[in-house]
């Protein structure tokens, strides 16, 4: 019962409806897209530049939005916008119109991500925000796994654009519940000016974000519409990425649950896994080895996510509502470059080469993220 009264609660379940809404439409978006007859560079395009751009530009400005408005109303207008991309896809005839509700789904990004990160680092402290943001990473990864399931089985059964009808209406019944969160702080008010040491503290956080980022941006974009072009099932697609969703929920409710420890040693970790099954997929692809793949890739983005989040936020407590815009811009500039680059390179050397050079970038990531925190 007490479980049910914490005002984190709430909260955390408007966290799961909109990963789930968001998922289904990440992932089934570029399948739609595989079946209007885009090419990867055009995927690339219009599921990463078109959803990112809004993402990478407002993000860094949201902070200063939340001392003018509730978080949890700008939780609603994330609500509000997601509903109407759903809707949008569920009409959607052609690239252009796919295109608008990537738009439109990346401003709702925008006061999801960034808006969450910053009401629950206002709210907590210490270990205490450590498993805050662990029981939001999972929240958000259970409504991922949950939006890739039942993504892949109304897509399979009803078709697409349905889908996307109907999780936009599901998404648009739940919006109500919003209004029950208590989690709605003030943001302290601070100077536009941000200076070069506030940027260098957060360098080497934002260094290991970015690559990370980019491989699994790269993957959720990609893997689904190589799937679909290599002749698997919507319903097929669903349940690749079934293992990534739970070993991301089984990471971050460990994570809420005990210490992590040496924090440069996990980033190592992380590249070398990362790297290894990169090389596997592209040596060896198979279905077999992509579900390996996606299923470290759910374990190591959890661990990421909530390391580099955590030390953006200690080593920003006078600025912390821009530093976690900022820092959500580096996921957005990940994703954003990341995508149509992976796209253009998909198309014109091959997708083992990607993988290949996505094998690198792991490394390297993981021996960066150790040099910095050894």
């Amino acid at each position: 019962m007490n479980r049910l009264r914490d005002p984190l609660t709430p909260f955390l379940l408007i966290s799961m409806v909109l990963g789930l809404s968001l998922s289904a439409l990440i992932q089934m978006s570029p399948v739609l897209a595989a079946h209007m007859g885009a090419s990867y560079t055009e995927i690339g395009l219009s599921m990463g530049a078109a959803r990112l751009t809004p993402y990478v530009i407002l993000s860094p400005i949201i902070g200063l939005l939340l001392k003018r408005i509730p978080g949890m109303v700008a939780i609603m207008i994330s609500a509000a916008l997601m509903v109407s991309s759903h809707l949008l896809l569920s009409i959607a005839g052609d690239l252009t119109l796919l295109t608008i509700a990537q738009i439109a789904s990346g401003i709702s990004m925008v006061f999801y991500y960034p808006v969450s990160e910053i009401i629950l680092a206002t709210i907590y402290n210490g270990a205490e925000r450590m498993r805050a943001f662990s029981k939001f990473g999972a929240a958000s990864a259970m409504g991922f796994l949950a939006g890739s399931m039942l993504g892949g089985v109304l897509a399979q059964y009803l078709g697409l654009q349905p889908m996307f009808l109907t999780l936009g209406v599901l998404t648009a019944l739940t919006t109500p519940y919003i209004t029950r969160s208590k989690l709605s702080p003030t943001v302290k008010d601070t100077h536009m000016m941000v200076n070069l040491n506030f940027l260098t503290k957060l360098l080497p956080a934002f260094s290991v974000t970015m690559p990370f980022f980019m491989i699994f941006g790269i993957s959720q974009v990609i893997i689904p519409g190589y799937a679909a072009l290599s002749g698997i099932s919507e319903l097929e697609i669903g349940l690749l990425f079934l293992g990534m969703w739970v070993a991301r929920i089984l990471t971050s409710i460990t994570m809420a649950r005990r210490p992590v420890g040496n924090i440069g040693r996990w980033f190592l970790m992380s590249g070398i896994v990362l790297s290894t099954l990169l090389a596997t997929v592209a040596l060896y692809p198979s279905p077999t080895t992509l579900v390996i793949l996606l299923l470290a890739m759910g374990a190591v983005i959890a661990l990421i996510y909530i390391l580099t989040l955590y030390l953006t936020s200690v080593k920003s407590e006078d600025n912390q509502h821009m530093a976690i815009g900022a820092y959500e811009t580096v996921i957005g500039m990940a994703f954003l470059i990341g995508t149509p680059l992976a796209g253009a390179m998909a198309d014109i050397l091959g997708i083992r080469t990607l993988f290949l050079g996505l094998s690198l970038l792991g490394l390297l990531s993981g021996i960066v993220g150790y040099l910095h925190r050894r």
